[in-house]
């Protein structure tokens, strides 16, 4: 009976260590309340696929307005307020005594108490974008306060609140509906395709080499293969899928929260979006079909794995996903796909595997200029580039191409042509470019830009350094680049000021701020020659200035602008304009 007894504590023991891990998902109900007082409807949610990272949050809609109310979910204190023309805007981090810290983002204005902090700091340090760490006891905040409006700031693209919840020990952003606030979800996933990807040159799908599309049919979470013919395979080949959950309440499609891969019962894929960390997040280049992704915008959940990629939502994976079939049978497979609500949809279908070879040519050597191993550092170089890989930089070994094309309007380089944009690379590589016989004044205006399939140019980074006549950068893409000039300084567009006009009856400044190539670095408004405080608004290209008592009373007064794009050109924009009253 003491044996009996003794094996019960530890098994008790031993499922209190594991329930640990995750143990604030285990808090009561009522630990969080919501961050608003309006019906929780959501855009976006928790590990949805993005375009470069998985989304780390839930994006909370605001019934298509701005000026919604802001509540702190728990009692804490603020930790952290950042504010940024780019990302998350203005955003809001709170601490709590459980070791969460949540976070609000592309704020409108924060209340007075934090608007008035975070102007004193800003009017300080003479800068817009600010990032500031209050000490534990400066801004305390209590369960239900207002903190904040709602807004549409930074890189949001219409009006909600990104919220989120981190670990407070790792940093790590952790699936916010694992807490259970107050939302519906009784929909299951839904299934809409499968694919199939030969992994060499000796394995196909139905005597393709190429990556294979099946339709899906089904509902109401059980789904099949449209056309009821067996699929053959031969040799080593992964699978993908294409699917997506829905909340109630909601018409935006969302993030799935796990898929599981079986053949024959034995399971080969298994991923869980409860938490990751922001390091690996890029590493959704590797996890989606990328080229599937830049060609057609379409996210496929790859449920195979390329060699360098290791994310911490793969939970459990057989031979990185890659089944080899080579024994003439046939094989059942099983897809299980669940939300975090445990709503579960479920795709069956079978696979004939043959023995049979199909003799091919592999065109990755044949069209290779250099074979690249991910795992150790690769130069390329040549008269006119110099490109350099650090070890790690690719997630599977790259059978590098290159080639260059005559130069197009705006560059004055050839178009050099790096491998191609539809292969994803993990870490920042450096390119360099040659840039002979230009005066020092110009080579300190050259900049190396990105060239879309349209001959389109895009500046791929605000930090670049000249060399022995090289200009270099550090860009994770590849794909066509060129060296480029930018003598064009930016372009101030005043919206409702004017010379000697008399601003008393308006409460802000406003006017546009553009630049053609390089991109915006700096902005700096002085009115009466004291620094005053210009927001950016970088995705509208608008820069406002509201009156505070920063100013003096008198009634005349001139406003002299400075704005300087990345490679130092610089507009100056001066007026005298007229107001009554200040403040």
């Amino acid at each position: 009976m003491n044996q009996i007894f003794q094996k019960f504590l530890l098994i008790f023991f031993l499922t209190l260590l594991i329930n640990s891990t995750y143990s604030q998902t285990n808090f009561s109900k009522n630990y969080f309340r919501s961050p608003v007082d309006i019906p929780i409807r959501l855009s976006g949610n928790f590990g949805e696929l993005r375009s470069v990272h998985f989304h780390s949050g839930i994006d909370i809609k605001t019934q298509g307005v701005i000026g919604q109310k802001i509540y702190t979910v728990a009692a804490g204190y603020i930790s952290r307020i950042k504010i940024s023309p780019f990302g998350y805007g203005k955003a809001l981090y709170i601490t709590h005594p459980n070791g969460i810290v949540s976070v609000y983002a592309h704020l409108y204005e924060f209340n007075i108490q934090i608007d008035k902090y975070v102007k004193k700091k800003q009017y300080q340090e003479e800068t817009y974008a600010i990032d500031i760490f209050p000490e534990k006891d400066e801004i305390p905040i209590q369960k239900g306060d207002v903190i904040a409006l709602s807004g549409n700031s930074g890189s949001s693209s219409g009006p909600h609140l990104h919220f989120e919840l981190r670990n407070e020990k790792t940093a790590h952003p952790i699936n916010p509906l694992l807490f259970k606030f107050n939302i519906t979800d009784n929909i299951k996933p839904r299934i809409y395709k499968l694919y199939i990807y030969p992994q060499d040159a000796y394995s196909y799908v139905n005597n393709s080499n190429n990556k294979t599309a099946f339709q899906i049919t089904g509902n109401n979470g059980k789904y099949f293969l449209k056309q009821h013919d067996t699929i053959t395979v031969h040799g080593k080949v992964g699978f993908a899928l294409k699917t997506n959950d829905f909340l109630n309440n909601s018409r935006n499609k969302c993030g799935i929260y796990s898929i599981k891969l079986m053949v024959d019962s034995n399971l080969i894929f298994f991923d869980e979006f409860d938490e990751f960390s922001f390091n690996e997040t890029k590493n959704i280049k590797s996890y989606i079909d990328y080229e599937e992704s830049i060609r057609k915008k379409n996210r496929i959940h790859k449920c195979f794995v390329q060699p360098n990629n290791n994310i911490s939502i793969y939970k459990n994976v057989k031979n990185r996903g890659i089944i080899n079939f080579t024994n003439n049978k046939i094989h059942n497979v099983k897809y299980i796909v669940k939300d975090v609500y445990g709503n579960t949809s479920t795709l069956d279908f079978t696979i004939k595997s043959t023995w049979q070879k199909i003799d091919v040519v592999d065109t990755n050597y044949r069209e290779c200029t250099q074979i690249m191993p991910y795992e150790k550092i690769n130069y390329f170089i040549r008269d006119d580039i110099k490109i350099f890989f650090p070890q790690n930089s690719l997630y599977d070994t790259l059978f590098f191409q290159y080639s260059k094309s005559e130069p197009i309007n705006g560059s004055i380089t050839p178009v050099y042509h790096i491998h191609n944009c539809y292969t994803p690379v993990q870490k920042k590589y450096s390119l360099s470019i040659r840039i002979d016989s230009l005066p020092n004044d110009l080579i300190n205006k050259t900049i190396i830009a990105y060239v879309d399939e349209k001959n389109e140019i895009f500046v791929i980074g605000k930090e670049w350094q000249h060399e022995q006549n090289f200009v270099e950068v550090k860009t994770d893409i590849l794909g066509n680049f060129i060296a480029a000039i930018d003598t064009v300084p930016p372009e101030i567009i005043p919206i409702n000021i004017a010379n000697n006009k008399d601003l008393s009856t308006l409460s802000k400044i406003k006017f546009k701020i553009k630049d053609n190539l390089s991109g915006i670095d700096t902005y700096n408004g002085f009115i009466d020659g004291q620094w005053v405080l210009f927001e950016y608004d970088a995705k509208n290209d608008l820069l406002t200035y509201y009156f505070d008592e920063k100013i003096n009373n008198k009634t005349n007064h001139t406003l002299v602008l400075t704005v300087t794009d990345r490679v130092g050109n610089k507009t100056t924009y001066s007026v005298n304009f007229v107001k009554k009253s200040m403040g």
